[in-house]
């Protein structure tokens, strides 16, 4: 015997739309089953196998307005499962700054930033961001731990200067003996082209009960800008700083060096007309110490 259920989506015409099957047993020899959930928009279906030991596919699908089942990936489903529980409109999303990477050391966590709008004034280069950062179980889509910060002091802020990318750094900042912190960072690009101006800060965080903490605020790991003539003659400065963890302690925490390549450009027109370029290199470092709270420098 065998025993079928399907979802089928008709217009009010009575023509079907669209339609998949969500139940399925039989119970001549029990190796297959087909199981759903289904909610006001979406549809989970698991396809269970038993052969030598049991075996779940699970796949996704949105319930769209116009009756369409359309298959979305589980990445996609756990990213509207976060919105959900943040509450938040998926309208007040920036989905195109929206990012996930999954834990270096732990492949059932999954880190997202979710930046959302701070106020209705908002077009394609200005506008403010509200910070939502959490780690989600990647099995059941669910928060574990969460960290949120106003666009008023997160600096997630574009307008003639344009927030263009965030990233996550996964790279091992071992904060201390037990704590792995990861890196958030951000980009802004400025776009006058007489006055050149590029910028990506770096904030650390860890994972702290069912929160996040912040260790490091928007500290720069590159900051370049300058001013010329747009032909030739100007002045340019690139700063580039690598953090790099010491074993040295304060208030437990691990003390970071900043090691910093600092190029400085000038361009001129020389005695034939031809536009000349001289280079100054310098290096330096810098120490961070954690003061109970967060790193500041020493």
């Amino acid at each position: 015997n065998e025993m079928e259920s399907r979802l089928i989506n008709y217009n009010l015409k009575g023509n079907i739309l669209d339609s998949k099957v969500i139940s399925y047993d039989e119970i001549a020899e029990g190796q297959s089953k087909i199981e759903s959930k289904i909610e006001k928009n979406k549809l989970t279906i698991h396809n269970i196998l038993w052969i030598d030991e049991k075996k779940i596919e699970t796949t996704f699908f949105e319930i769209k307005s116009n009756g369409k089942i359309i298959p979305i990936s589980k990445e996609e489903e756990i990213i509207d499962s976060v919105i959900e529980q943040l509450n938040l409109d998926l309208s007040k999303v920036n989905t195109d700054l929206l990012v996930t990477k999954t834990m270096p050391n732990n492949s059932e966590e999954i880190i997202m930033v979710i930046p959302a709008y701070a106020d209705t004034n908002n077009d394609e280069h200005h506008f403010e961001l509200n910070s939502h950062i959490v780690v989600v179980n990647s099995n059941t889509g669910k928060i574990t731990h969460k960290y949120f910060e106003s666009s008023q002091t997160n600096g997630w802020v574009s307008d003639a200067i344009q927030l263009r990318e965030i990233t996550i750094d996964t790279a091992p900042y071992l904060v201390s003996k037990n704590n792995r912190a990861f890196g958030i960072k951000v980009y802004h690009y400025g776009s006058s082209k007489a006055n050149p101006y590029s910028n990506k800060t770096i904030s650390l965080f860890i994972k702290s009960k069912n929160k996040l903490k912040k260790l490091l605020h928007n500290y720069d790991v590159m900051n370049y800008g300058g001013e010329w003539n747009t032909e030739c003659v100007g002045e340019f400065t690139d700063v580039k700083n690598t953090l790099i963890m010491l074993k040295d302690k304060t208030n437990e925490y691990f003390d970071i060096m900043i090691k910093s390549k600092v190029t400085e450009t000038k361009n001129s027109v020389n005695e034939n007309g031809e536009c000349d370029s001289k280079e100054k290199i310098t290096t330096k470092s810098t120490a961070l110490k954690f003061d109970g709270e967060k790193y500041i420098k020493n």
